[in-house]
């Protein structure tokens, strides 16, 4: 049963993407391919991280909130958010196999899916099926995992349409999405007594936020992929819709995107400081 509750968000999303009647990807050989690569990519990032936490008990004193922030935005977060995003890159060969840029958006999801599903299973294995830990890990694990793979996606997409500044714009996708995995972990994870209540606070704070922005991205995401009046798909860079003649109008969200991805990162670098008073 545990195990059962811990996989049912990642299978619910997964069956989701592709029987979506407006939006949906073909279990494609892509699909395929993140499925049974993100079993390596997860495990390989369990072992990375566990490495990485050796080298770090040189710089920083353990049990401090400073050591638990660095390690899970470091040897958590920035080591997941790149595994699951080589898996992207390796399935769709420099982008040749995809039938356009905007499904990537799609492939991020289901590889965050398939990771939060496989890393839920290893917990129960680990924690010995704890009912408790499988309700936080579907419903707030998995979530989450998907809303860093949102943020990658975003800023990948924008690193892939962009002339200049390409390899900022692509880090940013790196740092923010590890930033947002990294301090979630670390609200969750910290033991002190005194920080255990605020941090639980600012966690389920911090969930619904990042669930409000994943959702708002994805429609925006939708909104250019779908014609606003007769909603089928359109072709891209088309200037009217081959289905009801609408002319076409591309909103452009990209700015209000980063300035939302901006200012949540600067919230939580003001939170941290509020919570290393603590």
């Amino acid at each position: 049963m545990s195990l059962i509750i811990a996989l049912s968000s990642t299978f619910i999303i997964t069956c989701l993407l592709f029987t979506n009647k407006k939006y949906k990807i073909s279990f494609n050989k892509i699909a395929v391919g993140i499925i049974i690569l993100e079993l390596f990519a997860t495990v390989g990032a369990a072992f990375i991280s566990l490495f990485l936490e050796s080298p770090l008990n040189f710089f920083f004193t353990p049990g401090t909130h400073l050591y638990v922030l660095v390690e899970n935005i470091f040897t958590v977060g920035l080591i997941e958010e790149l595994a699951k995003f080589i898996v992207i890159y390796i399935c769709t060969y420099k982008l040749t196999k995809l039938k356009r840029v905007e499904d990537l958006m799609f492939y991020f999801i289901l590889s965050a899916c398939t990771f939060a599903a496989l890393e839920n299973s290893l917990y129960m294995l680990v924690y010995d099926m704890d009912l408790q830990l499988a309700f936080m890990r579907s419903f707030i694990s998995a979530p989450c995992h998907i809303f860093y793979s949102i943020i990658f996606a975003f800023f990948y997409m924008c690193y892939l349409e962009e002339v200049s500044k390409k390899k900022f714009t692509f880090l940013q996708g790196v740092f923010f999405s590890s930033l947002f995995h990294g301090f979630m972990n670390f609200c969750l994870g910290y033991s002190n007594p005194r920080f255990y209540i605020l941090g639980t606070l600012v966690s389920f704070f911090m969930l619904s936020a990042y669930m409000i922005i994943g959702l708002v991205f994805i429609k925006n995401h939708f909104s250019r992929l779908h014609c606003s009046y007769c909603e089928n798909s359109i072709i891209p860079e088309a200037h009217f819709c081959i289905y009801c003649g609408t002319p076409l109008i591309y909103p452009s969200y990209l700015k209000d995107e980063k300035r939302v991805i901006y200012t949540l990162a600067t919230f939580i670098g003001i939170l941290i400081c509020i919570l290393s008073i603590f």
